[in-house]
This record gives C-alpha cells, sequence and structure tokens, in this order.
C-alpha cells in the first residue's frame, strides 16, 4: 500500500512537470507570436515613414528651384546605342550630369522602352530618352 501511494506521488509529480512544461511552450510560443507581430507593425510604420520622408525631400527639391527660378522642360528624343553605351551613359548625356537626374533618367528610359530589371541594351537598339532642358 505504501510503494502505491510513493508511485502515485511519483506519477503526479511527473503529470505535473508534464503539464507545466506544456504551460510553459504554449506561453512561449504565444510571446513569440506576439513578438514577431510587432516586429512586423514596426518595419510596415518605419517603411511608410519613410516613403514619406523621401516624398517630402523630392517636393522640397523641386519646391527650391522652382524658388530660384530653375524650370525644366522634358523633350524627348531617339537614339541608337553604339557599342559600349550604358543606360548611365546615355543619360549623362542627356542630363546635367547629376547623379539624381541621371538615375531619374535610367528609370524613365526603362519604363519608356519597356527594360525590364534584368535586362539590357544592346548595340542597335533605339531608345527614346528624356532629354532635360533648364531655363532660368
Amino acid at each position: 500500500m505504501k510503494n502505491n501511494r510513493i508511485r502515485n506521488r511519483e506519477m503526479d509529480q511527473n503529470v505535473r512537470y508534464e503539464l507545466e512544461k506544456k504551460e510553459w511552450h504554449r506561453k512561449r510560443e504565444s510571446a513569440v507570436a506576439i513578438q514577431r507581430g510587432m516586429i512586423t507593425v514596426v518595419v510596415f510604420v518605419l517603411g511608410i515613414l519613410f516613403t514619406l520622408l523621401m516624398m517630402s525631400l523630392r517636393n522640397s527639391n523641386n519646391a527650391n528651384a522652382s524658388e530660384a527660378g530653375i524650370t525644366y522642360e522634358t523633350a524627348y528624343s531617339n537614339v541608337t546605342v553604339e557599342d559600349g553605351d550604358t543606360l548611365w551613359s546615355i543619360a549623362s548625356a542627356h542630363t546635367d550630369g547629376s547623379t539624381s537626374q541621371i538615375r531619374s533618367c535610367i528609370e524613365e528610359m526603362k519604363e519608356l522602352n519597356s527594360i525590364g530589371y534584368y535586362e539590357g541594351i544592346r548595340s542597335g537598339d533605339r531608345l527614346i530618352v528624356p532629354t532635360y532642358t533648364y531655363a532660368n
């Protein structure tokens, strides 16, 4: 009889231990899920803030240029790609040479000519290129 009680007590302790272990794992999974959710929300909010900041800076640059009396017009020309030409070299020949203008020209060329992200240009290709004319 005494052996039975000892055995029952040991079984109760093992069962209690297993239940506590399962409860701890459940709580831990819940805490990890909450942490992941919080990280997702923070990254999302930071992305929105970054986008708004970039839009604000772009608008600020345009406002500064217009306040200084600098305006530009966009015209389009056709260019035949020659050996050694890159989108960068073509864009720098048709802009004022600033990095931001070259990059925006490249993006516009890609859009106008349906050039994909991984696609390139080849000698003999004809491209529509935006040409920026500045006037004071």
